[in-house]
């Protein structure tokens, strides 16, 4: 969360000594009925912020963002390195990572540090392997 919005989310707490604190939230509230809306709506308005710098992006941002998930491919390598990079470039701009990443092919997941993977590898083509993504395989 950006530090001008930090003052519009705030807790009152009172402390064992009965005395009252104010405190600042630096980071979106998960678990409120509002967090799924507003995670959402960031993503939205992030794609529609930075369309004109990484345009491979937004399409995907606005259409292929599943609560917390994006799925995407191409049809070519080429293709899909592009929309990676774009996805990686345009979430970096807010300060975002994409993480728990999964290809069919390793030169989509090459530069992707090992702890941002959801596997070790790719993913091959099987019904022995399953990768999970909104709580289904």
């Amino acid at each position: 969360m950006h530090q001008d919005d930090a003052q519009f989310r705030r807790i009152l707490w009172r402390n064992d000594q009965n005395e009252i604190a104010e405190y600042s939230l630096n980071t979106v509230t998960f678990g409120t009925a509002s967090a799924p809306y507003t995670a959402i709506r960031v993503i939205r308005q992030l794609a529609h912020d930075e369309q004109h710098r990484y345009p491979l992006a937004t399409p995907v941002l606005l259409n292929k963002v599943y609560v917390d998930d994006v799925q995407t491919g191409h049809n070519t390598v080429h293709g899909a390195l592009e929309i990676r990079n774009q996805l990686i470039a345009t979430l970096k701009s807010a300060g975002m990572e994409l993480r728990k990443w999964a290809s069919n092919h390793p030169q989509i997941l090459s530069g992707i540090p090992d702890q941002h993977m959801a596997q070790k590898r790719h993913v091959e083509v099987n019904f022995q392997e399953t990768i999970k993504t909104l709580g289904l395989y």
